[in-house]
Order: C-alpha cells, then sequence, then structure tokens
C-alpha cells in the first residue's frame, strides 16, 4: 500500500499493554498462513490474492475498482480474524473465486455465536456482492466499527459523503478493524494446538474420525458436517467416498450450488456414477423450486438415475413427472421413495408447487414438511416453505410461527423478514406488518419491493406521509413501479391531495392493467373524490383479477360500507374471512355492519371473536359496546364503552361513545 492516511486513526491504536493480543498488518498480496506457509498470491493468477479478492475484481472489471473494492477486503479480513477462516474457501484460487462470485458465506454467528448482532451486520454490508451496496469508503467502515466499540448502534449500511482515494485509507482502516474486535470479542491470538494422544495410545484415523463426527453431526447441523467434510476433502482429494458424503451434506444444508458442483466434479471422474447424478438433479430441482436458480435444468440427470434400486430411482422417477405436471404419477411413485427425510421435502415441495394451489394441496404440503422436520435436520428454508404452504393454505397465524422459526435460525433471511410481514398484513396487522418489512430492509436495504411493501402497509396504518416518502424512494430506485405508484396515489389522497391521488393511482392501472392491488388502491382515491361507482367499478376488477386475496375482498368491504351498502359489504367481509378467519379488522367491520343491519348478537359475536384475536382492540371494544346496547344489555354495553375509553381517549368516535357511556349509565340508574 503505497501511502499512509493522514487521517488520525484514533484512540483503538493505542499500544494494549503487556500480554495483550495484538493484530499485526501486512500487505493483502504478500500474505501468508503461518500455520502451513502458503502464500497466497500465485504467479499466473488474475492480480490480487483470490481469498480477499472482490467481485469486481474477480470478474476483472479494473474501471470498476474504487474505494469500495478496498472495503471488501477489509471485510474478508474481519471475516476470518472472527471466525477463524476466511468467508469463502476452496481446493484452488479459481473454486474460490467461483464461491465469492455465486455464494454468499456461511453467517458468522453461526461458526462465532457470541458475535453480536450489529458487528455481523458490519460484516455483510462490508461483504456484500454490489460495490454500491458497500460502504462508500474505508472511513465508512471504521466509523461504524467506532459505534460499535461506545456501545451504540451503527448504520450498517453505504453511507454518504467523500470518498478516501488513497490506498492509505484501507492501511488505517483495518488497524482499526483488527483493534476494534477486540474489546468487542478478544482476538485469537493463534489457533489452539491440536490436543496430542497420551503416550502409548495410538492416535486415531484423522480421516476416519472427521468422518465419524460429520456423520453424527449430520442429522441435526448439515452446514457444520460439510465444513467438516470440506477440509477433510481439502487435505484427501482423491477419497471419492469422502467427496461424495460432502456433496449430499451441501445438499442437505441448501448449498445447492455448492453441491451441484461437487456431484459435478464426481462426474466428470466417472459419467456413468448414476447416483452423483441423482445427486446432482435433487441439487438442481431444490435449486428450481425454492428460487435459488430458477433456470435449471434438472430432468437430464434425474432421468439418467431413474433405472436406481430402491428409494432414490423411485425419487427420481417421481420428479421426472412432476417436471412434466404429472402431479398424480409422481405421487404414487413417491409412494415407494420411503420414509427419508428428503422423500419427505420433495412430496412437500411438489405438492406446494406443482399442486392447483387449493387448501388441500397446501396441507398436504404442510404435513410431508412437518415430517421432514420431525425426522430431519430443523432448516430454516423448510420452516419458509411451510410457512409459505399454510399462508396459502388460510393458516395465517401457523405461518407467522413458522417464519418466527426460519428468523431464528437465520436472522438474516429477507424473505423470512418480508414473508412474515405479509402474514402480518393480511391478518389486518398492519403495524406489525411495517415493523417486519423494516427489518427485512436493514438485510436488503435499497431494496425497491420492500419499500413499496412497507408504504402499503404503512398507508393502511393511518401513516399517510410515511407511505408517500417509502414510495417515492421506490419510485426513485426503480421509476415507474406500479406498487409504489398506487400506493402514493392514495396516500396522497388521505392527505387531501385527491387529484394527484388519482394520477399515480391512474398511472398504476395504465402500467399493469392485470395487477388487481393497483385497482383496488385507485378505488380508494375514487371515493375519497366522491366517485363511489367509480370505486365499486375498481373493486369488482380487482377481486375478479384477485378473488383469493384477502385484502382486496375486505378492501371492496369497506367501500361498500361507506357507499351504504351494508349487505354487500358483509358478504365481502365473509369472503376475506373464509380466506383469514382470524382477520380481525374483518371481524370488526362485520360486527358493525351487522348492527347497522339490525343484527347485534351477530355484530356482539364478531367483536368477541375479534377480541380473542386480538384482546384489547379498541375498535371491536366500541362495536361490542354498540351490540350490547342495542340489545339492552346496559351493563355489558358499559363496560365495553368504559374499556374503548382507557384503550382509545382520542379515538374519532370517543366523543359518541361517552355519551352512549352515559346513557347506559343512566338506564343502569334507573333500574336501581
Amino acid at each position: 500500500m503505497a501511502e499512509r492516511s493522514t487521517r488520525d486513526p484514533g484512540p483503538c491504536t493505542r499500544d494494549p499493554g503487556p500480554g495483550a493480543a495484538r493484530a499485526f498488518l501486512t500487505d493483502f498480496g504478500l500474505a501468508k498462513a503461518v500455520a502451513t506457509g502458503s502464500t497466497l498470491t500465485r504467479t499466473g493468477e488474475a492480480l490480487g490474492t483470490p481469498a480477499y479478492m472482490s467481485p469486481e475484481q474477480a470478474r476483472g472489471e479494473v474501471s470498476a475498482l474504487a474505494p469500495e473494492t478496498d472495503v471488501w477486503s477489509l471485510g474478508c479480513v474481519l471475516y476470518e480474524a472472527l471466525a477463524s477462516r476466511p468467508p469463502w474457501q476452496g481446493d484452488t484460487g479459481a473454486a474460490v473465486i467461483g464461491a465469492l462470485l455465486t455464494r454468499e458465506p456461511r453467517p458468522l454467528r453461526e461458526l462465532r455465536p457470541d458475535v453480536p448482532a450489529d458487528l455481523d451486520r458490519v460484516v455483510r454490508v462490508s461483504l456484500a456482492k454490489r460495490a454500491r451496496d458497500r460502504y462508500r469508503d474505508a472511513a465508512g467502515l471504521r466509523d461504524d466499527l467506532d459505534l460499535l466499540v461506545a456501545g451504540k448502534r451503527p448504520r450498517a449500511r453505504p453511507p454518504g459523503g467523500a470518498r478516501w482515494r488513497l490506498a492509505g485509507a484501507a492501511s488505517a482502516a483495518l488497524v482499526v478493524v483488527l483493534a476494534s474486535t477486540a474489546p468487542l470479542l478478544g482476538v485469537r491470538a493463534a489457533r489452539e494446538p491440536a490436543p496430542q494422544p497420551s503416550p502409548g495410545v495410538p492416535a486415531p484415523d484423522a480421516a476416519a474420525e472427521a468422518l465419524r463426527r460429520a456423520r453424527a453431526l449430520r442429522s441435526r447441523d448439515p452446514r457444520g458436517a460439510a465444513e467438516l467434510l470440506g477440509r477433510l476433502v481439502a487435505e484427501r482429494p482423491g477419497d471419492r467416498g469422502a467427496r461424495r458424503e460432502w456433496a449430499d451434506c451441501l445438499r442437505q444444508a441448501a448449498d445447492w450450488r455448492g453441491a451441484e458442483a461437487a456431484y459435478g466434479r464426481l462426474l466428470e471422474e466417472d459419467p456413468e456414477d448414476r447416483d452423483a447424478r441423482f445427486g446432482r438433479g435433487l441439487a438442481r430441482w431444490f435449486a428450481r423450486e425454492c428460487g435459488a436458480d430458477p433456470r435449471a435444468e434438472p430432468r437430464p440427470d434425474l432421468a439418467a438415475a431413474t433405472g436406481l434400486a430402491g428409494p432414490r430411482g423411485a425419487l427420481a422417477r417421481a420428479l421426472v413427472a412432476a417436471s412434466a405436471r404429472q402431479i398424480e404419477k409422481a405421487r404414487d411413485e413417491m409412494a415407494a421413495a420411503g420414509e427419508e427425510w428428503e422423500a419427505h421435502v420433495v412430496r412437500g415441495l411438489v405438492s406446494h408447487h406443482g399442486g392447483q394451489a387449493s387448501p388441500d394441496d397446501q396441507n398436504r404440503a404442510v404435513h410431508d414438511f412437518t415430517r421432514a422436520l420431525e425426522s430431519g435436520p430443523p432448516l430454516a428454508w423448510i420452516y419458509h416453505e411451510r410457512g409459505h404452504a399454510r399462508m396459502l393454505a388460510g393458516d395465517l397465524p401457523g405461518a407467522i410461527t413458522d417464519f418466527d422459526e426460519e428468523i431464528q435460525l437465520a436472522p438474516e433471511s429477507a424473505q423470512g423478514w418480508r414473508h412474515r410481514a405479509i402474514a402480518h398484513r393480511d391478518l389486518g396487522d398492519f403495524a406489525g406488518a411495517v415493523k417486519d418489512f423494516t427489518q427485512a430492509l436493514r438485510v436488503r436495504p435499497g431494496d425497491p419491493a420492500f419499500l413499496a411493501d412497507r408504504a402499503s402497509c404503512k398507508a393502511r396504518a393511518g401513516d399517510h406521509s410515511g407511505a408517500i416518502e417509502d414510495a417515492s424512494e421506490a419510485l426513485r430506485l426503480r421509476p415507474g413501479y406500479s406498487l409504489a405508484l398506487s400506493t402514493r396515489g392514495e396516500a396522497r389522497a388521505r392527505l387531501g391531495d385527491p387529484r394527484g391521488g388519482l394520477e399515480d393511482s391512474s398511472e398504476a392501472v395504465r402500467l399493469t392493467p392485470e395487477d388487481p392491488r393497483a385497482y383496488s388502491n385507485r378505488a380508494n382515491v375514487r371515493l375519497a373524490l366522491g366517485d363511489s361507482a367509480g370505486a365499486l367499478d375498481d373493486c369488482d376488477q380487482a377481486v375478479r383479477l384477485g378473488p383469493r386475496d384477502t385484502v382486496l375482498r375486505y378492501n371492496r368491504g369497506n367501500i361498500r360500507f361507506q357507499s351504504g351498502d351494508l349487505g354487500g359489504a358483509v358478504d365481502d367481509y365473509t369472503a376475506a374471512l373464509g380466506l383469514s378467519p382470524t382477520y380481525v379488522e374483518a371481524l370488526t367491520n362485520r360486527g358493525q355492519a351487522r348492527c347497522g343491519l339490525g343484527d347485534p348478537s351477530g355484530g356482539a359475536e364478531d367483536a368477541l371473536a375479534a377480541l380473542g384475536v386480538r384482546p384489547g382492540f379498541a375498535d371491536a371494544l366500541l362495536v361490542l359496546g354498540t351490540a350490547r346496547r342495542d340489545l339492552a344489555d346496559w351493563e355489558g354495553a358499559a363496560e365495553a364503552f368504559r374499556r374503548f375509553l382507557e384503550a382509545a381517549p382520542s379515538h374519532p368516535r370517543a366523543g359518541k361513545a361517552r355519551q352512549s357511556l352515559a346513557k347506559c349509565q343512566e338506564m343502569l340508574a334507573g333500574r336501581r
């Protein structure tokens, strides 16, 4: 590194004192593993050290090299300082480059559970695949680490401000990186020495011991087993059995690309290896069905494996049939696939993705995913798939429980946070949905889809200014984004700009005429303009396009209610509850509509059901009070109105509730 930074690196460079661990800085290209003596930069390779090379360097994009490139290398060093291993490993430099281009590193907190979540997030931002998603320069990384040392939450997102143009900035930041981790976790000055056998006791065979440990670990932690086997394979590349078990563990740990590559190397040596064909085909099938690689083509490998005896052959035949959408034939074949873990997973995925999306198909998928979780490791992606199947089956509370488990196992799963947010939204818990979308955006900052989704939920929760802010940012990142336009349009109308709102929402409909949410949002804008007929036309179109969308049915019920069509509103709320039986707002509003139709008993029933799902919900207490008042249950009504006023004293209908409470108290006094 040519120049030393003139910026004061701060107090972290103080002498830590005698006996304390010290971090030493050297140039990346001259780094050497002291334990093995291997020099990492090799003659004839791309410029740079593979273990610390950024994606833009690995792709040869010389013009793209910038301060963010040094940030990537710093992130690699910080990861290794914490985990005692680099973020990407491989048998060759090319293998390391392939891994860093296509795979995410193993989460730090799996390797070091004591790593604080905020520090883990700083490392992840530093190792973002896209340069623009990292810190803008080494100074930004240093500033966040300083915040961590001070006990404050780091920004953990690419900051603005001036860039450092000197390579020496990376040197200064690296000193801070390594020194800052010491007060957080303590620096590992050296690897622990390997245990020595007792005198007179023969040392166990290292390879056999590694295999034993990996097999024992696989049932509960396939990723950890894959790590053990990967080290064994690196030491003994000619051990074909260990390489096959390594590939199987990678597949079970949902590292489908890694598994595909491992099986591919086996097939290069022996193209007739049908077990490897089966493994690679299954890895590709999982990658495609779970969205990791939608273009993966598993059928040639699976077709070559259909002649295998036993459960593997049956499973291969089932998947060939499933790929051809011959679902019943696939299910017949899977009946012979036995009770293996993967057979349950495949059955679940076939029902979940390959069925008719009916509740029966999804409930069948839930059953099979449950069997998989009972017979195999508790993997985050299986909880995710079961949660999604439960959503489609209408079991939103069950889906939220599964997404809770997924997030516990994989806290940086953006899709886990997103799907839990959607489940909260479909239950009518818009505040909870906003919180989950906010977490998803911390994992994936600047994602326009997440911003637009959060804007929609903010609008439903009454935060129209926040909705406009999120939607506008989504439109800045993705101009012409329909969901952001329609959401911003509705929020503008709510804030007193219905003409501007109609302009946004109509443009959304024009851009995506098959999107039911665009029509639903424009319906709300038209209602604000007094166009009840136009609002209902838009709602009808939305429901035609999305007949199984809970929110669309609920929204049409609201517009019918506000238009005076209480019977139609009850029908729509009932349809929404058929899809999501615990939708609190739909229960509450149906109860209010029933009271308006002269059915206070039905209104009280709905209000009590809503309170059973969300105790203390103010709107449900108000409906309960109204229904009991209409039933002349003065004592019960007074209690409901009193609780309502305690829960929401500034509610827009608090004045009428006080009048009703006074009436109830008057009637009770007259009885006495």
